[in-house]
């Protein structure tokens, strides 16, 4: 079958084809969004539990010995 198909059989049959790989493809691009989201929400929630260590005063600041100027 060339670049372009003639009967039913083979435009049934290239149409498949292509949905088939699109749908690997949506299937393999949703994993990798819902992957990279989950790293994302994993950094924010790192994120936050610092900076409330920083409000709260249980992680020295950077520069002075007790963590407080």
């Amino acid at each position: 079958m060339g670049d372009q198909p003639f009967s039913p059989h083979e435009l049934t049959a290239f149409v498949e084809t292509l949905i088939e790989q699109l749908d690997v493809k949506f299937d393999q691009m949703s994993t990798q969004i819902l992957n990279t989201m989950t790293q994302m929400s994993a950094r924010v929630d790192a994120l936050e539990a610092a900076l409330q260590d920083i409000i709260n005063g249980d992680t020295p600041t950077p520069g002075t010995p007790s963590g407080r100027e």
